[in-house]
């Protein structure tokens, strides 16, 4: 995922990147598109029946900036090695990682937002987290790309 995210430019967005981007830019909300509960019509979870859908077919739990499918549809892997807690977390927005570039421990877990298809309702919240072995290979996985647009 980060070998193609470089190539096309770009790179995993960090932990703190991806729920500054779900809550809307910072706001205080509980989803992506705000606080009502998720309904099929605006997200992809496990009470609607289906496997992934189209990327963007669920316009309605888009953020605020037009940012499709940050809850449901499929997990996203950030940058981000798992820490239990946010004790010691860097203050900014760069990843938390054992090296500065996040590339040396290949082993640790790491984080992955938003909940899947496969998932509950309460794994859509902007501040779900989980994490697996950076091997894992799941239909209910993927990634999003992110880019500076300074």
């Amino acid at each position: 995922a980060r070998a193609f995210a470089k190539w096309v430019g770009g790179d995993l967005p960090s932990d703190a990147q991806w729920e500054y981007a779900s809550r809307s830019g910072g706001r205080n909300i509980k989803y992506p598109w705000g606080n009502s509960d998720p309904t099929c019509e605006i997200a992809n979870y496990s009470d609607c029946g289906v496997e992934t859908t189209p990327v963007c077919s669920k316009t309605g739990g888009n953020t605020t900036q037009g940012l499709c499918d940050m809850g449901g549809n499929v997990w996203e892997w950030v940058l981000d090695e798992w820490h239990d807690s946010y004790s010691n977390a860097p203050s900014d927005d760069t990843a938390w990682c054992s090296d500065r570039g996040c590339s040396s421990n290949t082993s640790a877990d790491r984080v992955f937002r938003g909940g899947s298809w496969g998932g509950d309702a309460s794994d859509l919240r902007s501040a779900s987290r989980n994490s697996n072995s950076p091997s894992l290979r799941s239909h209910y996985l993927g990634f999003r790309v992110a880019r500076s647009v300074h």
